[in-house]
């Protein structure tokens, strides 16, 4: 404000709106990072498996910018990793227009710093109006089984019962998302469970891979490759179970390998074919059936 009165330079709601942010991320000590949403909005989602996630956090997102108390506020987004969980809640939230934030542990060394700082993570929340909070692989996140030991003299018994008591405040619906991802939703116990709705995400399907495979070559400014060499690429990849993340790596490496004169045709090919799969077909498989239970 002085220096848009010392200046008189006008202060556009994006600056506001970037200033909230980085002041909520400061006072909750970094238990709470405020994401990007102009970057967020620039995420590329190709396939039809997750047109369904995109369209439920779409309705979420639009249900809590307009203050709806029938939006579902608590969900989980579960399936095998590199299935496109965390992006698909990050643009559904920029598209909408509504804050979003990350949510990181507020576990701490000393003896009830993590209580104090888990608190003070949730009343800041509180204190938001119409925003989605984020929690990346909530299995680590959060102990999920009060029956499981810990070892930790009750700390995760305590942050349980912070968390749980949160997500059944009903005075935040229409107010504020929470939703979680989740690669072993097994792991949750059946009191937590109740809290959230489930919503599958799955692999995508061999028939969309040409595609995801097109529009993340076009990320990277490469958009001279065949459809041919698309297609054999996409099918190789699909043999060993390549993520879409697995392929942009393979071809950024295979393009640093290359020799100066191979084509694009030729530099995907060799992405597809010497890659090692780095993704487990059982951890794919338990992913997806974990999903449809």
């Amino acid at each position: 404000w002085r220096s848009s009165s010392t200046g008189g330079a006008a202060i556009s709601r994006r600056e506001i709106f970037q200033r909230r942010q980085e002041d909520v991320s400061t006072q909750s000590e970094g238990t709470l990072i405020a994401l990007d949403q102009e970057q967020n909005a620039r995420i590329q989602l190709t396939g039809r498996m997750i047109q369904r996630p995109m369209e439920v956090l779409m309705k979420v997102a639009e249900g809590i910018r307009n203050n709806v108390p029938s939006t579902p506020r608590n969900l989980m987004l579960v399936g095998a990793p590199s299935t496109g969980k965390t992006q698909v809640v990050m643009r559904a939230a920029a598209l909408a227009g509504v804050p979003n934030f990350e949510l990181v542990t507020g576990r701490a060394m000393y003896v009830g710093e993590s209580e104090r700082r888990t608190r003070l993570q949730l009343q800041l929340l509180r204190e938001q109006s119409n925003c989605m909070a984020i929690l990346d692989e909530v299995e680590h996140l959060l102990p999920l089984d009060r029956a499981q030991g810990n070892g930790d003299s009750g700390v995760s018994n305590s942050l349980q019962g912070l968390y749980q008591t949160f997500l059944a405040d009903s005075s935040l619906s229409g107010r504020l998302a929470m939703v979680a991802t989740s690669n072993r939703p097994f792991a949750i116990s059946e009191a937590m469970r109740q809290r959230w709705v489930f919503l599958p995400a799955f692999s995508a399907l061999k028939e969309d891979l040409a595609d995801i495979l097109k529009a993340m070559l076009g990320q990277l400014g490469v958009n001279d490759v065949t459809p041919d060499a698309l297609a054999k690429a996409a099918d190789e990849f699909h043999q060993r179970l390549a993520s879409p993340r697995e392929m942009r790596e393979a071809f950024v490496a295979a393009r640093s390998l290359a020799a100066p004169t191979a084509t694009t045709d030729e530099t995907i090919l060799l992405a597809a074919r010497s890659m090692i799969g780095g993704t487990d077909h059982g951890s794919v498989l338990l992913g997806a059936l974990s999903a449809l239970q």
